[in-house]
């Protein structure tokens, strides 16, 4: 914000304009006020009164004449933000401590290269005037740049992401609005043309609706813990079917209450339907985003909650139209068909069709004796089968079978017994004819020098078989020490690990993975921060 403005020296006046104001004992002083001349009773000197626009029109005459008033820049928040018809911008800058009213109009708007909000912050390049009619101090904007995003807008933003990312905007857990109410809560100001909108529209589109009102400060101290209590008090009435939470339009900080987390959080966890109206319909605040529907104005809300009466009325008489229709129908259908039964052979000579279902039924009889016949037969049949394979598993007949098997058994095992004896004797008294079996110590020498000198045969073997291995594990080890990179690393290199495995190559590395660097003494277990390609 600039600073003070220097104060200028006193301009000269034009001539032929009495510009003065006498004192008792003083000459004449300027004032730099113009208006006409009056003369006031009980004082000798003549005392200048001044009209209201002359006034203003001196005034704005003064800042108009300041150079450095001309050609100013502000840093500020806009508020208020409008855009008429005609292309003219109007709007206020605000900082912490106090606001003032702009307008920007549609010459120069029309070079503005984004799109100006409530809570924008901005560089307006400009000049102060006064707008005489209303005698209110303005700036002219001639130029305007975005300079960031507000301090309010930021946070609101902030809000609005960390509430998007627990769902509480989410379409799918937006629920249906009722299609015919009959209890709609209202949350609003008692004071103020919101209630009544709602109620003039209500009883003109619907009249059998009823209003339940938990009145609410919208804005200011209060308002938050207001609209919370509202919200509860209406829900734990079981009658009630939806509610609305309204408001006029306002400025971002006169919609404040209605972007606070627990006014949000307490439309989203509601148990019935909220239907939100609040402000005109260019604002959106983040309690239209919770609600389960948004309305752009309160008239638009009671519009969309309650249906028109004649809408309702029609419809019915539509149904009863379609109703009426489908009975005659059916009472056409019900008649022809009583009259086709009453034109029947069958109901117009009963005793016939009692006779023909006599007859059929004696039919009937007899093919089901006939049938059981042959039941009968078949399951004695299948009894004498299943007597017959009774007997054959019956106990007795079980152990006999067994007694034969095993004596049939013992008749083989002693005729094989008296055929391998025989056998044996014969393989014994050839054994004992044998000069090996007569002398059986100098055989038993024999075995034992050839055991003996295969000992030794085998020990020299094995022993040349564990030189030669050991030479082989020799080189393999000198071999494998050679390509060991535990050498490598003796010599300053590392071998760089990701969950156990080498790394070659920088595919695959992202800043964050944990990696493992092994050194000749030890390891380094470290976080990756960048990675860099070769060029």
């Amino acid at each position: 914000m600039p600073g003070p403005v220097p104060r200028t020296a006193p301009r000269s006046f034009p001539r032929g304009r009495r510009e003065s104001f006498n004192r008792p004992g003083e000459g004449a002083v300027p004032v730099g006020l113009e208006g006409p001349e009056v003369n006031i009773a009980g004082s000798s000197d003549a005392q200048e009164t001044w009209t209201v626009s002359g006034l203003l029109g001196r005034l704005g005459n003064l800042l108009d004449e300041q150079p450095d008033l001309q050609e100013l820049t502000l840093r500020a928040e806009i508020t208020n933000w409008t855009r008429a018809r005609s292309g003219h911008c109007y709007f206020s800058l605000k900082d912490d401590q106090a606001q003032v009213r702009c307008v920007m109009f549609q010459g120069e708007a029309r070079h503005l290269n984004f799109e100006p909000a409530d809570g924008v912050a901005v560089r307006a390049q400009g000049s102060v005037t006064l707008y005489r009619p209303r005698g209110e101090l303005q700036l002219r904007i001639r130029r305007l740049r975005a300079d960031g995003v507000g301090a309010l807008y930021e946070a609101l933003e902030r809000l609005r992401r960390r509430l998007e990312a627990e769902g509480l905007f989410d379409q799918d857990r937006k629920r249906p609005l009722p299609s015919h109410p009959r209890v709609v809560g209202v949350v609003t100001s008692k004071q103020g043309a919101v209630l009544h909108d709602i109620r003039t529209t209500l009883a003109r589109r619907n009249p059998t609706v009823q209003i339940l009102l938990a009145p609410s400060p919208v804005q200011g101290e209060g308002a938050e813990a207001g609209l919370v209590q509202a919200l509860e008090a209406l829900q734990r009435r079981p009658e009630v079917d939806c509610i609305i939470v309204a408001r006029g339009g306002g400025s971002l900080e006169d919609l404040m209450a209605f972007n606070s987390e627990v006014v949000i959080r307490a439309v989203a966890g509601c148990r019935v339907p909220v239907v939100s109206a609040v402000g005109h319909e260019t604002d959106v605040t983040l309690c239209d985003l919770a609600a389960d529907e948004r309305a752009p104005t309160p008239t638009a809300a009671a519009e969309i909650i309650a249906p028109a009466l004649e809408d309702l009325l029609g419809e019915l008489a539509r149904f009863r139209q379609k109703l009426s229709q489908a009975m005659s129908r059916e009472v056409n259908l019900r008649r022809e068909r009583l009259e086709h039964l009453r034109s029947a052979p069958r109901l117009r000579h009963p005793r016939r069709r009692l006779e023909a279902e006599m007859q059929h039924l004696d039919s009937l009889v007899d093919s089901l004796r006939r049938g059981m016949g042959r039941g009968v037969q078949t399951r004695n049949e299948t009894l004498g089968l299943l007597r017959r394979g009774l007997n054959q598993q019956h106990p007795r007949a079980r152990i006999q079978r067994s007694l034969d098997l095993l004596r049939e058994r013992m008749a083989r095992l002693q005729r094989g017994m008296v055929q391998r004896m025989q056998a044996a004797r014969q393989d014994l008294e050839v054994l004992a004819s044998t000069p090996t079996f007569r002398e059986p110590l100098r055989l038993t020498a024999s075995r034992q020098e050839g055991l003996q000198a295969l000992r030794t045969s085998l020990l020299r073997a094995a022993w040349r078989g564990v030189s030669w291995q050991r030479e082989r594990l020799d080189a393999a080890r000198g071999r494998l020490e050679a390509l060991s990179p535990l050498r490598v690393l003796e010599r300053g290199y590392a071998l760089v690990l990701d969950r156990a495995e080498v790394v070659s190559s920088v595919e695959g590395i992202r800043p964050g993975d944990r990696l493992e660097i092994r050194l000749r003494d030890g390891a380094v277990k470290t976080r990756v921060e960048e990675v860099e390609e070769a060029t």
